[in-house]
């Protein structure tokens, strides 16, 4: 790499273009990473392209690889940024695949729509959310245990796994209720299995939310947000 910048680029067109210069990228990318994940593809914009390491990391480039940059393509019309919607796209998951027997079901009002978040319970921005889905109806939340705070998380986590009533357990530890039986156990093995789950798709922080359509919400977001994206799924 020459050059690494920042971008804010400005999308004043949508039309993307292919052409036989991806595959030159591709080889000149794969050299200077060492990484065989790599992708290349076109943007709207002529000379720019495309580049995904994996993970959702997205950078752009010109044909020759002079440069690589970093940052977001925004289309200033509709204020959209093209490469979160982008990252989105390339973060999906099959939500059917996911082992919705290793998490807490929830169910508010005709549990119509669907969501898996991944969250600790000692995690300040969970706590958060746990407070805006009060605001959300009609939704079933699949909670998976995923303690990667640390040891206490661990011990947290198994013990809402163990009680009679997990649902209880969880909204009562993220809601500053009665703390669950440290002691409880059972197989808690299920929590484990959703540590590695968090591993395999790539999860660097909780909460995380897949809406049903497979797109993933990373970090917080008020019920507003969690609204709208539940809405925009076809």
């Amino acid at each position: 790499m020459k050059r690494v910048f920042t971008l804010l680029a400005i999308a004043a067109s949508m039309s993307v273009f292919a052409g036989p210069k991806e595959d030159a990228i591709l080889a000149k990318m794969k050299e200077i990473t060492k990484s065989p994940g790599i992708t290349v593809q076109a943007t709207p914009f002529p000379e720019l392209f495309e580049v995904h390491l994996g993970g959702g990391n997205i950078v752009y480039t010109n044909p020759a690889v002079d440069y690589v940059m970093l940052g977001n393509l925004i289309d200033p019309s509709t204020q959209k940024n093209l490469t979160d919607e982008r990252r989105s796209e390339l973060n999906k998951v099959d939500f059917k695949t996911l082992p919705l027997d290793r998490a807490i079901k929830t169910v508010k009002g005709n549990g119509q729509a669907k969501i898996a978040v991944f969250e600790d319970p000692n995690c300040g921005f969970c706590k958060r959310l746990h407070q805006e889905l009060k605001k959300v109806d009609n939704v079933t939340v699949y909670t998976f245990l995923m303690p990667v705070l640390g040891a206490d998380s661990v011990s947290k986590a198994r013990a809402i796994w163990c009680a009679p009533n997990r649902a209880k357990a969880w909204s009562d530890i993220m809601g500053a209720g009665p703390m669950p039986d440290l002691s409880a156990s059972c197989d808690s093995s299920a929590v484990d299995k959703n540590l590695e789950l968090g591993n395999t798709l790539g999860i660097q922080g909780t909460p995380t939310i897949f809406l049903a359509d497979g797109r993933r919400l990373p970090g917080f977001v008020t019920a507003e947000e969690l609204k709208k994206n539940i809405a925009s799924v076809k």
